[in-house]
């Protein structure tokens, strides 16, 4: 068994505002300076918080520029439409390809299902704001 003063320690080692959730989930990102063009590329997550993601991209980000995160999310809205999580946000640090990205917003958006029938009216495009 821990002692009291171990739990405390290892409570205390990581001080981050928000607990991170590691999941690995498909992400396409956007950041647009005000010097330069728009860098684009595709990855996936490291970790989630509510504050956050830590994202694995094809290359490095700058500091400070503001990056908009499209996340194919895991879960099915009502179970039958897949949705994308849309995050917006300043990218607080980077590490070789690894982005942390704190959220100032996030949305979610529903996407068309593959699977169903041409033909049936759709609820593409609708967003759910948090």
């Amino acid at each position: 068994m821990f002692s009291r003063e171990k739990q405390m320690e290892q409570i205390h080692q990581d001080r981050r505002e928000d607990r991170r959730y590691p999941i690995q989930l498909e992400i396409r990102y956007k950041v647009v300076t005000r010097n330069r063009a728009a860098v684009q590329g595709t990855g996936h997550t490291v970790n989630i918080s509510s504050g956050g993601v830590l994202f694995a991209g094809e290359q490095a980000l700058p500091a400070g520029a503001f990056a908009e995160l499209s996340i194919n999310w895991p879960i099915m809205l009502q179970g039958t439409c897949p949705l994308t999580l849309l995050v917006v946000g300043r990218v607080i640090r980077c590490h070789e390809n690894k982005v942390a990205v704190k959220m100032n917003r996030y949305e979610f958006h529903t996407r068309p299902n593959r699977a169903i029938v041409d033909g049936l009216p759709s609820a593409a495009g609708k967003a759910y704001i948090a």
